[in-house]
């Protein structure tokens, strides 16, 4: 059974909607496949899990409406052309037939525009991904998962309307009688369908560009307020505030009454991690001394890391309590573009020493430190 022509310019116009909204939605697809794969496989806090879910929600709301938009395009080709439906079911044409025959001719047209919209997408998305901030390069898994997807939503916006075409009935159809009225109530659902769509379209992509500005000017700020050089030896040490157990806010002034070692560290850097960790070790030695340890976490965009820095420390053996830093008044002030950091302050708020940085010989220096304190 060969499927019925749909010609005319009115087709055309719709078969050219069809292709370029099954291109667009390839184009997301591949974005999105490619945006949380990344956050899934590299999955280290509700972070990552919230900044999937969010692509994932915006790549399925897209879907649903492009859709809903395929499916109104399919119901008025189905109506227009009932005539010629019970033509066909009057030659012998079983509703299977029927069914099957507009099913197929939908999923044909989409073939070109998917592929399309998939190489389109895997070249669009590294661009899109730079400009938002996001990682996004496309792999295998990804491009095959768009595809995947794109057949899935294919074939459920093409569903219904095939199954309305094969419960037409010869007597309605061969009467000639192509329900003006319920095209053009079609049409005009299809209009606002469309015009909604475009308009929460442009308003999503309004917002990723207020936090894509957002997120340069935070960058910006952050590489002037760390560009100039740490706080030197000697120096007193610059005004920051920290946050304590309850979120009660302490300031440079609390600790001043006695010699501390403070600590600036990031969850995300095993270094920081390894020098806690020794410095746990040498906790007794430092507090013989008088040097308490401070460890101040340093964070950036993921405020989550906050939540498990604790737990993350206890898991290793560290029993040092966390301050978090507050507004990052202490990455600016101590100008902490490197990670971790160590100042040790004196009970004049003096810095007496520093170390940028961590490798193998910092413990030695913290030990023969140590000893001349003693």
């Amino acid at each position: 059974m060969t499927g019925f022509v749909i010609g005319g310019k009115k087709t055309n116009t719709y078969n050219i909607f069809i292709l370029v909204e099954i291109f667009i939605i390839a184009v997301i697809l591949v974005f999105s496949t490619s945006v949380i794969g990344y956050f899934l496989m590299k999955y280290k806090d509700s972070g990552d899990l919230f900044a999937a879910s969010l692509i994932g929600s915006f790549a399925l709301f897209v879907m649903v409406v492009c859709g809903i938009g395929l499916m109104g395009t399919q119901l008025i080709w189905v109506i227009g052309k009932k005539k010629e439906i019970g033509l066909l079911m009057s030659f012998g044409a079983k509703k299977r037939n029927i069914a099957s025959m507009v099913f197929f001719n939908s999923m044909k047209k989409a073939i070109a525009p998917g592929v399309l919209g998939i190489i389109a997408g895997c070249l669009i998305t590294p661009v899109i991904s730079e400009m938002l901030y996001l990682p996004g390069n496309p792999s295998v898994i990804a491009v095959i998962s768009a595809f995947i997807l794109l057949i899935v939503f294919t074939m459920t916006a093409t569903l219904y309307p095939a199954l309305k075409a094969a419960s037409i009935t010869p007597i309605e159809a061969l009467k000639g009688t192509r329900d003006i009225n319920s095209i053009k109530s079609h049409k005009d659902k299809k209009r606002w369908t469309t015009t909604a769509f475009y308009i929460i379209l442009t308003l999503i992509f309004a917002t990723c560009v207020c936090f894509d500005y957002h997120f340069k000017k935070e960058m910006e700020t952050d590489i002037i307020n760390t560009s100039g050089p740490p706080p030197a030896i000697g120096t007193k040490v610059p005004y920051f505030e920290v946050l304590g157990q309850d979120n009660v806010i302490l300031l440079n002034e609390h600790f001043s009454r006695s010699k501390n070692l403070l600590v600036l560290w990031d969850v995300n850097c095993p270094f920081s991690i390894d020098l806690l960790e020794n410095l746990s070790d040498l906790k007794r030695d430092l507090a013989d001394s008088g040097i308490h340890v401070k460890p101040i976490l340093l964070h950036d965009n993921y405020q989550s890391e906050d939540v498990d820095a604790q737990n993350l420390l206890q898991g290793k053996g560290i029993d040092f309590p966390v301050l978090r830093d507050n507004g990052k008044s202490v990455k600016w002030a101590f100008n902490a573009s490197l990670r971790p950091a160590m100042y040790l302050v004196d009970e004049d708020g003096i810095i007496v020493y520093r170390q940028m940085g961590y490798n193998e010989k910092v413990i030695n220096m913290l030990k023969t430190l140590v000893s001349q304190e003693n």
